[in-house]
Formats: structure tokens, C-alpha cells, sequence
């Protein structure tokens, strides 16, 4: 069969749809040749490919309609193709439309010889990965799980931002529920930015994005041109993994979906054939420093297209500043003056949940009840359904939240349960302490359970939560053959039979959820989060655990612990913390000042003798309140006794201070450049305040030896070539080197640093002289007439005759060379 590529054909209205074709098909069948005469036809596209070892054509012809193709379009067509078919039988037709056929049409398509077949671009797309199972799970999901019984849509506010050059209020009508414009803008192509969900716990984000991937998912069964969605959970995303990953781990282990392609599925994405949902960045943030969880979000960001539609969910509390914010949500970081737009950064549309109304509480306690209380009658559901809204209503703000409104149903399902006892003092504390208590009270009376005491079962899960909050990054899921042996210390098993019986017996009958496999997870963060404080409250920290608690005391866990009311436990945490060494978390030691009341009040506490005595000295507020403790921080700084202290103060002022420093006060640029020589001269201060002297050699106490360190891995000494001396060095080296005295001090800085002061600094001599006093002015004289090393610099014995040894040995020191032009730092 003879064919021949014509030269230059001429372009027609449907190029575009035969070449989205021949693009997506080349997947499946290869390379392909366009605009081909095969038997004096001009065909759109060939394939050739091996079928079985036997060659085979494929022929398509591309009809880009504004109508559904007709019997008589078709009858054309395949009269068009018979002579090419009947001399290839092992060929095929196939007629791709961009509209479908009438049903007249397809029935001639049935009826014809098995030579021609038809398809829509859109299934051809869908073809490429057949989500049509996956559509069937996120269905399945909301009905299994109750949702689609008792779900209550919510309402919401539009986060408004002054000054921005588009606004969400004009694409989403706050009066009506937030589903229903979530379901409106998927519909919506003419607005492709994405949008937040943002919500405090408990507030329902997960609801809405099931539900909403659920409706998605029906309407896609239907509809080939509707978009598929595809639902993300960010808690599975760590600083070692990405989206890539997650979707392949998806799609080929806990959804398989044959063939699956990432390349094929940014493409589809790329073409507005998926609506992407986001769950929970949050609970991927607790895992990360802001660097990796900034590189997280642009990775997911990269899903972001002209066409894409990108649902992202999580508590607006994952952003630990409002320069977080910015840059994560609307794309923009402080330059100068302004806030500059990132480039290829995209600015979401800022939706807030709203807490339930009374109404719509009322509806939700009523509706979920019936669908839990099954072994109710309906007199039972109507009557304790009432008793469960007098009590929230006596308690309106804590029972707006979704999630407790959920809890004081699950209670209300027992008729057993006493609900009065929440009347007039109902606590979140008490809510949930009943609900885990009932809980472990109904699997206590279950015959069949291992002869294991209720307060062991809820210590083991209590454990449980607080091994995944201080080893697993804040997970609430886990396989059950991780589990350490330490959670079953105390719990005898046959050595027979092994642990495993053990581990199934305290993990079934909990309120863990199981997924596939040996995976377990805890239905709400909000359980997770309970437990971990219950345990921290029943266990006084030693030394040593300070840093665990601190690992664990982020957002849910320190409002239940601030909830339970707790004094005399708290006032035992900080009894024990004067030794606390490792990471500590400005929150927790926030809690523990604001439970001693004030961190002035807190110091007195504190022996003379701890290092924390000394690093809180300066702070009249909490450490992040900056402008109460800006100064006291820079003059403790000029004055530290230790390089502890002074890295410690420092990284307050690097971590949380630039900003400050370069924004608040960058109309003249003056105080950054007094912050730069306040840095300088405060290190210069401390160093040779604290050295003494034996003629023309220097020497410093081991608490001071680490600013000799400090200033050895970040400051160069140099003359510019007419006598006079000047100093080069850089934020970022200091930062690092006070890092690591931190660390040899048994301690580590807690927060990330800001690079916002980063380059090199040139401070010419005169301007460090003129600050220094005394003793720190003398040192320095000697340091630059006869030293010039700060490795010379000798750390002093603990002896005097070791110090006049160490006097005899010491070389005199190096003569000084310029260094201009030749500085390590340029």
C-alpha cells in the first residue's frame, strides 16, 4: 500500500484537535506522521506499530465540529477510508471528534465491520490514565464513612487583603455555603488561581474537601469534559519526599491505577482535566524547618498551570509569621518599602471556614446521631439529640467547632452516658477526656478483650501519640510493626505467641482507625493531640525530656494543656527545667514563664548557677514579643558572660529580628547599619572584656573561649592599604558559628535563621573603637599591636602555674599581613 507525506498542506479548523490526538495517542502507539496520502486520501495521522509481531496501521481522522458528528458525517467518512481498510484488513479508523456522535452515528459505528471505531478527545485523554476506579473510591469513601448522610454545609469569609490587584470577594458570595462555591469555581474556567481553606482544628476542612471530591468524582462518571479530582494528604509528604512520589505511592500502591505516568499526568493536569485538593499543610509544616516547608510548597506549586485547579487546606497557625504568609499565600516578599510579587508564584484566593451557627449545629448533632445511633429508636435519637443541643447551647463557643459537636454526639449514642455532667462547666478538656474514657469503658466490658486494664490501654495510646509527635514529625498514622518494644513495657505476653497478639489487642477496640494493611491512624488530630498532652501531664519531665515536651508543644497540644488547668503539674515541669538542655521551643518556655507568671517572675525562679538563668535575663515579655526586649537583648549582648549566651542572644536578634531591622526602618537605612555595628562591636566587647593579659599575650576563660571560635570562623582582619584596619564578616557566618556553640553548651537554637542579612560587611576599626569601654578597648589595643590571630588567643588553664606555663610556651605571634584583595570573604 503506497503512501506519501504531503509538502506544506494547508491548515484547517481541525489541525489543533489532529494534533492533541496524535500527541496523546503517540504514548500508545508510537511516533506518528501527519497529514499522510495513503491510496490518493489525504490522511490526518498514521501510527505503525507491532501488533504480535505482525505490522499495523492505525488511521485517524480528526473532525473539530461545533455539533455532534451525524450518520451521514460518519457514512461519509467511513466511505472516505473503505478502499484504504478493505486493502488493510488488519488496520483500523479511528474518528476522533471534539463534540461526540448523535446517537444515530454511533449505532452506524456499532454496526459497521470491526475496522472503525470512535472516540472523544477527552476520553482519549482519560484514556491515557483511567482514574474511573479512583472516582469510584472517593465515592464509596463519603458513603462509607457517613458524610453523605450528616454532613452539614458550613459557611465562610473571604480573607480580604487591602491593596491587592484582584480580590476573592468578587468570585465568591460569602451568603451562601462554602461547598457550594467551591463547587462553583470548579465549574468556573475562567478563574484558574487557587484557593485556600484555612481553618483552626476540628473546624471541618477534611469534610469539605471529601464531600467536594466526592460530587467532583459523580459528576466526572457522567461528564468526560468534567475535571477529575485528585485528593493529596500533605501529612504524607516529609522533607525527604514530594508530589512526585506521593502520587506515584498513590496511584500504583494504595490506588492502582494501571499505567499510571506522572508525565501523563502533568499533561492531563496541564489541559484542566483534574481539580487537585491539598489536605492538611499544616500537618506537613510540623515536620520541617520554613526552608523545607517553603521548597515543599513551590514542588506542589509546579501542579500550578494556566488551566489547573488547586484546592489547598490547612491552619492558618502553620505560618509562624506574617512574612510566611505572604510568600506562601499570596506570593510576595518584603523589598525595600514594598512587597514584591515572586515570580511564578501564584496568589491564592483566601477562603476562611466559618464555626457552626446554632442551626446548623443543631441540624449536624441530629442528622450525625441518627446515622451512629443506629440501635436508637427514633423517640431515643430526637430525645437525646435535645439534651446534646441544650448543653451546646449553654456552651455556644466551644460547640462550634465540627469536631466537639461530633464528640458530645458519640457520647450522646450511649444511653448510658450521663450528658448532664456537662452542664453549666463543660470544657474542651472534659469533652474529650470523657469521650476517650467511655470509650475504653465500653471495650472494657467486652468479654472477648485480654484481661488488660483500662488505664494501661489509654497509657498505651497515649504513648503511641507521643512517639509519633516527638519521633514521627507530628504523624497520625503509623504501620503497627514499627511500633517500639518500649510501648509495651509493663504488659505481660506469651513468649510463645510474641508481642503481636499483644500489639492487635491494644490497637483494635481503640479509637485507631485501620487503612490498608497494618496501617493505623487516629481519626482526628485532634485525639492525637489530646492524648500527648494527658501524657505529658502525667509525666514529670526529667532533664533529659525537656526537649520532648518542647518537640510536642505546637498548636492543639498546648491549647489541652493550657485547657486542663494544671498548676501544680506545671509548677513540677519547671522545677525540673533549670537543667533542660537540647531544642527548646520558644513556646514552651513562653507556657512555663506565663505559668510562673511573667518570664521576670520565671527568672527569679530559675538558680543562679542554670544557663537558662542567664539567657532569660534580658526578656521583660514573651521571646516573641520583639519590641518589649530589642534593647535589653543588644545591651546583654555587649555584656554576656559566656558564648553561650551570647550566640543565644544573637540568634534571637538574626532569627527574629531582621525584619525589623530591614523593614521597619529602611526609609533612612541607619539602624540597620547601627544593628550591624552594635553586632560587631557586642562580640568585640565580649570577647576582650573577658580576656586578660601577660604583656603582650592574651588569654580567655573557658566560658569565653567560644567567642574566640565565633570570631575565628566569621571575622578577617585586613588594612585597605593606606594603615588603616577594618574588619570583614558576614550575619550568615556568625549565625552558623554561634550555632555550633550552642551545640558544644549541650543546647541547639530552636528556630530557623532569617536570611534576610546575609553578605559581606566592611566595619572600618574606628567605628568598633569608639563603642568599647575600658578593659574590652585595652585587649583590643594589644590584640592589634601584637597579636592579630584569634587563634592566638589563649584559652586559660584553670590554674595559675598552668597559665605562666602556657605564657613560656606561646610563640610570639605572627607578624600581620594585608590582606586587601586577598580577603577569604571576597
Amino acid at each position: 500500500m503506497s503512501t506519501k507525506r504531503l509538502e506544506n498542506p494547508a491548515p484547517n479548523p481541525g489541525d489543533r484537535l489532529r494534533d492533541l490526538a496524535a500527541d496523546l495517542l503517540s504514548s500508545k502507539f508510537g511516533k506518528p506522521r501527519r497529514e499522510v496520502l495513503v491510496e490518493g486520501k489525504k490522511v490526518d495521522v498514521v501510527f505503525e506499530y507491532e501488533n504480535f509481531g505482525k505490522k499495523t496501521r492505525l488511521y485517524v481522522e480528526a473532525k473539530d465540529l461545533n455539533r455532534n458528528l451525524s450518520r451521514d458525517d460518519v457514512v461519509h467518512i467511513c466511505t472516505d477510508y473503505h478502499g484504504i481498510l478493505r486493502k488493510d484488513p488488519s488496520s483500523g479508523l479511528l474518528v476522533v471528534t471534539s463534540r461526540g456522535l448523535t446517537t444515530a452515528a454511533q449505532e452506524y459505528i456499532d454496526e459497521e465491520s470491526g475496522q472503525v471505531f470512535h472516540q472523544t478527545i477527552w476520553e482519549i485523554e482519560s484514556g491515557l490514565i483511567d482514574l474511573n476506579s479512583y472516582m469510584d473510591h472517593l465515592i464509596d469513601q463519603v458513603r462509607a464513612n457517613g458524610l453523605a448522610n450528616y454532613y452539614v454545609e458550613a459557611g465562610f469569609a473571604v480573607r480580604e487583603n487591602v491593596g491587592e490587584d484582584h480580590s476573592a470577594k468578587d468570585r465568591f458570595d460569602d451568603r451562601k455555603s462554602c461547598l457550594s462555591q467551591l463547587k462553583a469555581w470548579v465549574l468556573d474556567d475562567s478563574d484558574h488561581a487557587p484557593v485556600a481553606i484555612l481553618g483552626g482544628y476540628g473546624s471541618g476542612k477534611t469534610s469539605v474537601a471529601d464531600v467536594l471530591a466526592a460530587e467532583c468524582a459523580r459528576r466526572a462518571k457522567t461528564d468526560p469534559h468534567a475535571r477529575q479530582p485528585i485528593v493529596i494528604k500533605l501529612g504524607s509528604i516529609s522533607e525527604y519526599s514530594n508530589v512526585v512520589g506521593i502520587l506515584a505511592s498513590q496511584f500504583t500502591h494504595d490506588y492502582p491505577i494501571p499505567g499510571y505516568n506522572y508525565h501523563h499526568f502533568q499533561a492531563l493536569n496541564e489541559k484542566g482535566r483534574y481539580v487537585l485538593i491539598l489536605d492538611g499543610f499544616d500537618e506537613m509544616k510540623h515536620a520541617m524547618s520554613w526552608a523545607d516547608f517553603r521548597a515543599q510548597i513551590r514542588g506542589l506549586l509546579e501542579l500550578h498551570t494556566p488551566k489547573s485547579k488547586i484546592l489547598l487546606l490547612g491552619r492558618p497557625s502553620a505560618f509562624m509569621s506574617e512574612l510566611e504568609e505572604m510568600h506562601i499565600l499570596r506570593g510576595k516578599r518584603p523589598v525595600g518599602g514594598d512587597w514584591v510579587r515572586l515570580p511564578d508564584w501564584p496568589r491564592f484566593h483566601e477562603l476562611e471556614l466559618s464555626d457552626f451557627t446554632s442551626e446548623e449545629r443543631r441540624s449536624f448533632i441530629i442528622q450525625y446521631l441518627r446515622f451512629v445511633g443506629k440501635a436508637l429508636s427514633e423517640l431515643a435519637v430526637e430525645q437525646r439529640a435535645a439534651i446534646a443541643n441544650e448543653i451546646a447551647d449553654e456552651n455556644e463557643d466551644l460547640f462550634r467547632k465540627p469536631v466537639h459537636s461530633k464528640i458530645l454526639t458519640d457520647l450522646a449514642t450511649d444511653e448510658a452516658f450521663d450528658l448532664e455532667r456537662f452542664r453549666g462547666h463543660a470544657s474542651r478538656w472534659l469533652l474529650y477526656e470523657e469521650f476517650i474514657g467511655s470509650l475504653y469503658a465500653r471495650e472494657a466490658d467486652k468479654r472477648v478483650r485480654r484481661d488488660i486494664s483500662t488505664a494501661r490501654r489509654v497509657q498505651f495510646l497515649e504513648d503511641v501519640a507521643f512517639w509519633l509527635w516527638t519521633m514521627r514529625g507530628t504523624s497520625i498514622s503509623f504501620s503497627a510493626s514499627d511500633l517500639p518494644e518500649s510501648l509495651f513495657e509493663g504488659i505481660e505476653f506469651d513468649e510463645e505467641e510474641g508481642p503481636y497478639p499483644l500489639v492487635r489487642e491494644l490497637l483494635v477496640g481503640s479509637i485507631l482507625e485501620r487503612k490498608k494493611g497494618d496501617i493505623f491512624y487516629f481519626g482526628h488530630r485532634s485525639f492525637a493531640e489530646f492524648l500527648v498532652a494527658q501524657r505529658m501531664l502525667s509525666n514529670e519531665p526529667k532533664l533529659n525530656d525537656h526537649q520532648h515536651y518542647s518537640d510536642a508543644f505546637a498548636d492543639g497540644v498546648l491549647q489541652f494543656v493550657t485547657e486542663a488547668r494544671r498548676p501544680d503539674t506545671i509548677s513540677k515541669w519547671r522545677s525540673t527545667f533549670p537543667g533542660a538542655v537540647g531544642m527548646i521551643s520558644f513556646d514552651y518556655i513562653n507556657f512555663l514563664a506565663a505559668s510562673a507568671g511573667g518570664i521576670e517572675r520565671f527568672v527569679e525562679e530559675l538558680p543562679k548557677a542554670s544557663v537558662w538563668n542567664e539567657l532569660l535575663q534580658p526578656f521583660t515579655s514573651s521571646l516573641y514579643e520583639i519590641d518589649a526586649n530589642r534593647e535589653g537583648v543588644l545591651r546583654a549582648m555587649k555584656a554576656s558572660k559566656s558564648s553561650a549566651s551570647f550566640a543565644w542572644w544573637y540568634l534571637w536578634q538574626y532569627s527574629l529580628d531582621a525584619d525589623y531591622w530591614l523593614e521597619r526602618n529602611r526609609a533612612t537605612g541607619r539602624l540597620i547599619r547601627d544593628f550591624d555595628t552594635h553586632v560587631l562591636t557586642a562580640l568585640l566587647g565580649s570577647l576582650f572584656g573577658g580576656c586578660s593579659n601577660k604583656d603582650r599575650n592574651l588569654f580567655v576563660d573557658g566560658k569565653h573561649s567560644g567567642l574566640r571560635r565565633i570570631c575565628d570562623a566569621s571575622i578577617t582582619l585586613f588594612d585597605d592599604g593606606e594603615g588603616r584596619i577594618e574588619f570583614e564578616w558576614s550575619h550568615a557566618e556568625i549565625a552558623l558559628a554561634c550555632r555550633q556553640e550552642l551545640v558544644r553548651s549541650g543546647l541547639e537554637w530552636p528556630l530557623e535563621d532569617n536570611r534576610l542579612l546575609e553578605g559581606s560587611i566592611i566595619t572600618p576599626l574606628a567605628k568598633v573603637v569608639q563603642n568599647l569601654e575600658g578593659k574590652a578597648k585595652g585587649h583590643l589595643n594589644i590584640f592589634l599591636k601584637h597579636v592579630r590571630s584569634w587563634k592566638s588567643i589563649t584559652e586559660l588553664a584553670v590554674d595559675e602555674p598552668k597559665r605562666r606555663e602556657i605564657s613560656r610556651r606561646n610563640k610570639p605571634p605572627r607578624k600581620f599581613q594585608s590582606q586587601t584583595g586577598q580577603n577569604r570573604h571576597r
